[in-house]
């Protein structure tokens, strides 16, 4: 998936639907670029499933480290904030995010887990633009 550059930023207090139409929650924090910091550990990438040798203090990776450069927002949803990849956002229209993908699929996404990059390292509030009233 890619991400429409040319899309309307996301502000903070956002409604946040899946491209089903359900109502998931409100945009509560957003971070541009945050993973370009990311660390893929000595040797550089993930271990191997299964090899014997890896050693897992050599390794940063975790399932919820993204892609270099990737982008992530903070869904605030009614039981627990989601962090959400940017890449998956469809659309941003009439104070609206539209996620590429059903409601019954987001559980599944595992975007309850805090990416690593954000849980290890200060990340600035996001500045981002505010629609509050």
């Amino acid at each position: 998936m890619t991400l429409h550059r040319t899309m309307e930023p996301l502000c903070i207090s956002q409604r946040v639907e899946s491209c089903d139409g359900q109502y998931l929650g409100r945009v509560s924090e957003v971070w541009p670029d945050a993973g370009v910091g990311e660390a893929w550990g000595a040797i550089g990438a993930q271990p191997i499933a299964g090899a014997d040798s890896a050693d897992p203090t050599q390794f940063a990776f975790s399932e919820a480290m993204p892609g270099e450069g990737e982008s992530y927002f903070r869904l605030e949803t009614a039981g627990h904030d989601l962090f959400v990849p940017m890449s998956y956002v469809d659309a941003v229209r009439d104070q609206k995010v539209v996620l590429s993908l059903a409601a019954a699929d987001v559980p599944a996404m595992q975007w309850d887990i805090r990416p690593d990059f954000l849980a290890n390292h200060h990340v600035p509030d996001s500045g981002a633009p505010s629609h509050r009233a």
